[in-house]
């Protein structure tokens, strides 16, 4: 569907032939009601503050050294198309940005780094 909407009743036509039945009933389903029985009849919201922020595709603006690599669904962007140079450096279509391997935190992660022919960069 291409949103990250949640609902507590979700069809889901893949779960029927996991589990029989198409309805995921969401953990929200259960809390919704039973906080719902403590709301007296004809009480009404009295305020509402809008958050949610639009999804925007990532531009060119959005890259920066040790920029972790996010998956997101194919859209077409540039930004997720890579070409592999003679010198085995993966790099950002259209950037000055190639893949590097990092250390930080709990293990290896691949970023996003300005090209600079490092050994973190090289890929086969």
């Amino acid at each position: 569907l291409g949103n990250r909407c949640d609902a507590n009743l979700i069809a889901d036509p893949h779960e029927k032939k996991k589990t029989g039945d198409s309805v995921v009933v969401q953990a929200s389903y259960h809390y919704m009601g039973h906080f719902s029985r403590y709301l007296p009849r004809g009480s009404v919201r009295i305020g509402v503050n809008d958050t949610v922020e639009q999804e925007k595709p990532p531009g060119k603006d959005d890259l920066k050294n040790s920029q972790p690599m996010v998956f997101t669904p194919c859209e077409g962007s540039p930004l997720q198309s890579f070409s592999l140079d003679s010198g085995g450096m993966l790099t950002v279509a259209g950037t000055h940005f190639c893949l590097d391997i990092s250390a930080y935190g709990k293990g290896p992660r691949v970023d996003v780094y300005s090209c600079a022919h490092s050994p973190n960069q090289q890929w086969e």
